[in-house]
């Protein structure tokens, strides 16, 4: 009996052993899970910041290209105007040719001093505009058919062809003050202040300026010393306008409010970021699928100026948890943004709100409605599909429609946005 209970003992024992390795061995199968879980979340992290440093060097190249292909386009419109040109000069040289053979016929003890004079003076001419050419040709052409002058609505139009040559001519030369004919209409240009007066005229002085690759896409930008400017809009212009339609309409600030001021963005570094991925969604979906909205955005404790003067811009970085996760916010009507808008007051106390109008490549978005999603992100998207999200109505301080709702666009990239203007106005009481 004795000997039964000593083995009934050790098996007990040897089951309690058994026991023992089990959970130990079950404890290291999940340390080991666990581990490598982790590893998987980090491998998966790890590709996902190579995925986003190619997705930005793509895009930088991107820009490259773009420019060398705008370069590529400048010299064409270049050779064009050079071959049309020489044809002018075969004609110009045929006619002093032929007038100059007239002249040598005779005797040139016969000629006066003044037909001498007035020979030479035609060959220098016909020298200097070949050298000018010449010049021209092997500067690119960068400068060729890019003047433009101010019209009454704020936008630039392109001097003639001709008047272009002739005030390329005159910058050579270092002139400053200088009159062209630009389509049947004399005009002093004054390079140092970049105006133009039509002569004989009101004496009014216009704005003009040398296109750049973004000025001949923007109508209404004006010449700036740095590649980042805020540009006070006029009042008679359609800039103005258009932001004025746009904030205070029929579905606007138009009962509360009075516009104060309108401000142009012109930060060369966002517009070509911006421009860069208009590229890419239309290499990705086609250029009908671009899908570009003039929206508005509130910056709450942050003046617009921090946002829209820095290089970066809007950055998704700082952005705060929303109905559709972190991502960056952009309303279709304005008394929705009015409720999160940066306000200060002027030296008399007046209170003063600053609005950001905003142009938005939405591009395919996935529409939500009135459903919320808090945990959205471009992942989740996902991006292969969508650019953006579509959701609300809204009302600013809950889901669903109620008082200064609004359709809201979310974006989780930065370069889809560019900040068009600050729109600033006060309440309508005194």
């Amino acid at each position: 009996m004795e000997a039964d209970a000593d083995d009934r003992e050790v098996l007990l024992h040897l089951r309690e052993q058994k026991l023992a390795w089990q959970e130990r061995l079950m404890e290291e199968q999940q340390e080991k899970a666990v581990e490598s879980v982790g590893t998987v979340e980090d491998r998966a992290a790890e590709a996902e910041e190579r995925a986003r440093r190619a997705y930005e060097e793509c895009q930088a190249m991107d820009e490259v290209l773009q420019v060398e292909h705008e370069k590529l386009l400048d010299a064409e419109q270049m050779i064009e105007y050079l071959q049309d040109s020489l044809e002018e000069e075969k004609k110009s040289n045929a006619d002093l040719r032929l007038r100059t053979r007239r002249l040598m016929g005779q005797e040139l003890a016969a000629l006066s001093l003044a037909e001498l004079l007035s020979l030479q003076h035609e060959v220098l001419d016909a020298q200097r505009e070949l050298s000018l050419h010449i010049a021209r040709a092997a500067a690119g052409g960068q400068m060729i058919g890019k003047w433009q002058w101010q019209t009454e609505d704020g936008t630039f139009e392109a001097f003639s062809l001709e008047a272009c040559m002739k005030i390329d001519g005159h910058v050579a030369h270092s002139e400053e003050c200088f009159e062209v004919v630009n389509r049947g209409k004399r005009v002093r240009i004054n390079v140092p202040s970049l105006e133009q007066e039509v002569v004989g005229g009101s004496g009014k002085r216009r704005r003009i300026r040398h296109a750049d690759d973004i000025m001949l896409k923007e109508p209404s930008w004006v010449p700036q010393a740095a590649p980042v400017a805020l540009v006070d809009v006029d009042p008679n212009t359609s800039d103005y306008t258009r932001v004025l339609q746009a904030t205070f309409g029929a579905a606007g600030l138009v009962d509360q409010f009075l516009l104060v001021r309108v401000q142009r963005v012109q930060n060369t570094f966002l517009w070509r970021k911006f421009e860069a991925e208009r590229r890419n969604i239309i290499q990705l979906r086609g250029a009908a699928e671009v899908h570009e909205r003039t929206l508005f955005h509130g910056t709450r404790n942050h003046a617009p100026q921090e946002i829209v003067l820095r290089r970066e811009g809007f950055m998704v970085d700082h952005a705060k948890d929303g109905l559709y996760g972190k991502g960056l916010y952009f309303a279709v009507q304005p008394c929705y943004s009015h409720a999160y808008v940066h306000y200060s007051h002027d030296g008399f106390g007046t209170k003063h709100y600053h609005l950001l109008m905003c142009r938005v490549l939405c591009g395919r978005s996935k529409k939500m409605g009135l459903r919320v999603d808090r945990t959205m992100t471009r992942l989740k998207l996902p991006p292969a599909q969508f650019d953006s999200v579509e959701g609300g109505p809204h009302h600013p301080h809950g889901v669903g429609p109620g008082p200064s709702c609004s359709n809201m666009f979310v974006i989780y990239q930065d370069a889809q946005v560019y900040p068009e203007f600050i729109v600033t106005y006060r309440g309508r009481g005194p």
